[in-house]
Formats: C-alpha cells, structure tokens, sequence
C-alpha cells in the first residue's frame, strides 16, 4: 500500500472490497471509484458512516462502476492500482499526518481520494450529484469528535470475547508466529480451535469429520502477509460478535466464532477443503448454542 503508516483493520477492509469489486466487473485495475465502492461497502466504518450520512442512492453507485470501465474477458487474480488511485492513497496519508493520527482510516482515504480528484472517482461522484465538498466537511467533523476506527474495532469485539475465544486466539497467533507469519489468517484459528481441549468446537469438529492434519500442512503455506485473509478473519470475528448479540449472549465463545465460519460462503467453502460436513457442523453448533 506504499507506505509504512498503520491502517485500520476497516481501511484493509475496504482495500481488499475494491480489489472484489474491481475483479466481479472485470475490470483491468483497481481505480479510485473502486475504493469508493469499498468503503460504501464496508459496513461500520466511519467513512461508511460519512457516506450514508449523505443519502444517496447506494445501489445507483455500484451501477455507476459497473459501467464506468471497460470490461476485460480475462481479469488476473490480483489487480494492479491505478496511477491515480496510488496518488491518492499517498494523500490519505498525507491527510491523517496533517491531523496527528496514529493510523490511516477509512475517513482519512476519503479525504485523500477527493483531494487528488482523479480516476473515474470525479465522474462517479458527478453522476452520483455528491460534491467533493460534503465529503469533505463531513469527514472533518466526524475526526473533530475524537473518534478512531481502531478504537471501535479492537474495543467492540475484544470486549465481547469470553477468556476461552481470546486465549484461542492468542493460540492462532503463536500457530502464525511458529511459520513466521505476520497475518493471523481464519486457518490458524481453525487449527487452534481443533486443538483446544476446554472448547466445545474441538469435538464438534471432530464429529463432522475435520481433518486436523490437513489444516496444520495448508497453514504451513500460507502467505506471510495477507490484507485479505486478515480482512476475512475479522469478517469472523464480527459475524462472532453479531450472532452472539443476536441470540442474547453476554460474550462471544468460541462456538459462536466456529458458527460464523458456518455461515459465510469463502469460509465454508474453508471447511470444506478440510473434509468438514459443513451443513451438520452447523446444525450441532446451533444446537449447542440453543441449549
């Protein structure tokens, strides 16, 4: 990403959702209206909040993009930045150092976006009638309140963690750490989730047929540094969060991370690889969640 500045698990997040949607269109690189789309996209963010604090039509913008670019047959897996979206980017950073932060958010790639003022990002946000200003005062009234994405991402779901999910956890990265791995990746907490002896998802796994050894050999492959598995894990880690809220529960066990790995499709298909009966594992861990 160009710069060694520490982004909010939400900025990964919305870096990683541009390079999704650049690729569902077929589009040849990743573009300033992308990383719109991202942070439109990613859900709680304070520059997801500045966005839907303007009312526009959300659904129009992902149309918008959609045609803004031509479309290619053949889209490789990992997209290229676009000259102008790297430039804004370097403004981001530019912007969160102009305003004394630690991290570079989401609010603080809004203001670097409508600062360079390049890319299809003008021609989107024309069709969209936004005007770079609102962006602007909005973002700049949201950091004047003191809020700070990291905050309201490590706090929430930190807070909600019961001791046995944060020690499984606090496993996954001592897993990563062994294969010098800097990314803790949803594989490293489904191989500590196998092995630890207190957890109720231990033997439900073992029940719906997981094949341990197998998770422990793919963990041995996976990448140092990942944007986009450290974005899927706390994808986890939040759908965790929300289904225990959901069902009424005072902390996030976890059983409640082993069924939010039941629920999202990239994750499934995770357990899957590992021989995992993914339809009865969800059913046992429902159970088990509703006695």
């Amino acid at each position: 990403m160009g710069s060694s500045y520490r982004y909010s698990q939400h900025a990964r997040q919305s870096l990683a959702l541009s390079h999704y949607w650049a690729r569902q269109y077929g589009h040849e690189t990743v573009d300033t209206d992308h990383l719109f789309l991202g942070i439109l996209d990613t859900d709680g963010s304070l520059g997801w909040q500045v966005l839907c604090d303007l009312e526009f039509d959300r659904p129009q913008a992902f149309l918008e993009v959609q045609n803004l670019h031509s479309i290619s047959e053949t889209v490789e897996q990992q997209l290229p930045f676009s000259y102008e979206l790297r430039e804004a980017l370097l403004m981001a950073v530019a912007e969160a150092q102009g305003l004394n932060s630690e991290y570079l958010g989401t609010e603080h790639i809004l203001l670097g976006l409508i600062r360079s003022g390049n890319g299809q990002l003008r021609e989107l946000l024309t069709l969209l009638d936004i005007s770079p200003e609102q962006i602007r005062a909005r973002c700049k009234r949201i950091i004047q309140q003191g809020i700070s994405e990291l905050t309201m991402e490590s706090v929430r779901r930190m807070a909600k963690l019961s001791e046995l999910a944060k020690r499984v956890l606090n496993a996954a990265k001592q897993i990563a750490a062994a294969h010098d791995q800097n990314t803790i990746a949803p594989e490293h907490v489904l191989l500590a989730l196998t092995q630890e002896r207190r957890s109720i998802a231990k033997r439900l796994l073992a029940q719906c047929n997981c094949d341990t050894e197998a998770i422990s050999e793919a963990v041995i492959d996976l990448p140092a540094q990942s944007i986009e598995l450290e974005t899927r894990l706390n994808h986890i880690l939040d759908r965790a969060v929300d289904r225990a809220e959901a069902m009424g529960s005072h902390y996030t066990g976890t059983e409640h991370i082993l069924f939010a790995m039941t629920l999202l499709p990239w994750s499934q298909h995770m357990l899957q690889v590992f021989n995992v009966d993914v339809v009865m594992l969800q059913s046992l861990v429902y159970e088990a969640l509703a006695s």
